[in-house]
């Protein structure tokens, strides 16, 4: 057992995800902050690497997931824009807010309130998915509007 450094005793940890290869950790809390731990480069005090706001607000991390790649990850927060980083934690996309007044969620091009969760496609490297309150399961292609490419 190892106590990662870097957290504050009475924060609720939210979320993990390791990593295809295991060698990079993200953490989320309910308060909002994501933090990315390097097992190769870490040293004894065991503190991440990076830490960074998920959101701009206090929403909580609802959940993170690693590409199959392990280059970047998805991060989904009770907010309704999940966004992708790459395995550095630099933002490389958001995803688009629907339309709260459009009625059919189906013709709008993102979530209209809350999301409760998220993952990456096991097996391409360009697709997620995300699930919201407004009962909406969006699939995001990385190729196609949203322009994310390598």
């Amino acid at each position: 057992e190892v106590l990662l450094g870097g957290t504050i005793s009475g924060k609720c940890l939210s979320v993990l995800a390791l990593d295809c290869s295991g060698t990079r950790l993200a953490t989320g809390t309910a308060t909002g902050i994501i933090k990315l731990y390097d097992f190769g480069g870490m040293d004894g005090r065991m503190l991440p690497f990076r830490e960074l706001a998920a959101d701009e607000g206090s929403h909580a991390v609802v959940a993170l997931s690693f590409s199959p790649s392990g280059d970047r990850f998805l991060s989904c927060v009770t907010g309704p824009q999940p966004q992708i980083f790459d395995r550095d934690g630099r933002q490389l996309l958001r995803f688009n807010r629907g339309d709260p007044y459009v009625r059919d969620v189906a013709h709008t091009t993102g979530h209209t309130t809350s999301v409760t969760g998220g993952a990456w496609q096991p097996n391409q490297n360009y697709r997620c998915a995300s699930c919201g309150i407004d009962g909406s399961v969006r699939l995001w292609d990385l190729c196609g509007k949203t322009g994310l490419r390598d």
